[in-house]
């Protein structure tokens, strides 16, 4: 109030608009570079707007503008969300953390988000960004945005000869109940994918950074189909249970 006050007595009148971006401070206290190979993916919630550029999609508001989204069967859905970038570099990081573990279906194995300390970030950019989407999706539905499981999943090609049932072995952990399921694409598709039995029908990665929307346990049991010679990766989250 001083500053406005002064600077009106010497004339000098201001004006202030909020449609122009005139640029932000950064954040930085409390940003830690060692230790990641890709820091920037921790730093959403100190610094959102930066985030956001980096890692979402170029084409996320556009999704409904311009109809970005295909229905491969019914009431499964997929679009962009996360960006190339994005999906490199989570993937990665999975890597590079290592310590993969029996996922619950064949020829699969996760890492957990809670071993990256990334699935609080993740959570307060998916209650922000997935709702708007849910709801024009599925009308009548509010998504939480709470997960039960995220992880990121690595899927092995099938050994030669073998006819994969898309069923995982008694031995792995069932997978838990959930009202959505979503699944982000971290690699380049090479084939695989998810068939959907009670549908009859399937559907292909999409390409990396892209998402898939479903329904959970209840109607939507998908069976991973997978890829042919080299591994896919993914993001799965299981969502409010």
């Amino acid at each position: 109030m001083a500053f406005c006050a002064r600077a009106r007595d010497k004339g000098l009148f201001l004006h202030v608009t909020n449609r122009r971006h005139f640029g932000h401070l950064v954040l930085t206290r409390g940003y830690n570079g060692s230790g990641q190979r890709h820091p920037e993916l921790w730093e959403r919630p100190r610094n959102p707007w930066e985030w956001d550029q980096q890692y979402l999609h170029p084409n996320y508001s556009r999704i409904f503008q311009e109809q970005l989204f295909q229905q491969p069967c019914p009431d499964v859905f997929q679009f962009p969300l996360f960006s190339e970038q994005f999906a490199r570099e989570l993937r990665e990081e999975a890597e590079l953390r290592g310590g993969w573990a029996e996922h619950h279906e064949v020829f699969s194995r996760a890492l957990p988000l809670s071993s990256l300390q990334l699935e609080l970030v993740l959570q307060g950019a998916l209650r922000e960004l997935l709702p708007p989407i849910a709801r024009r999706l599925f009308p009548g539905y509010a998504p939480k945005g709470r997960t039960v499981l995220s992880s990121v999943v690595r899927y092995d090609p099938a050994p030669s000869g073998h006819a994969p049932s898309g069923h995982a072995p008694s031995a792995t952990p069932p997978r838990p109940s959930a009202t959505i399921s979503l699944s982000v694409t971290l690699s380049p598709p090479q084939g695989g994918g998810w068939r959907f039995p009670r549908y009859g029908c399937g559907a292909p990665a999409p390409p990396p950074g892209w998402a898939q929307l479903r329904p959970g346990r209840l109607t939507h049991v998908p069976e991973s189909v997978p890829p042919a010679g080299t591994p896919r990766y993914g993001l799965e989250l299981l969502m409010d249970p």
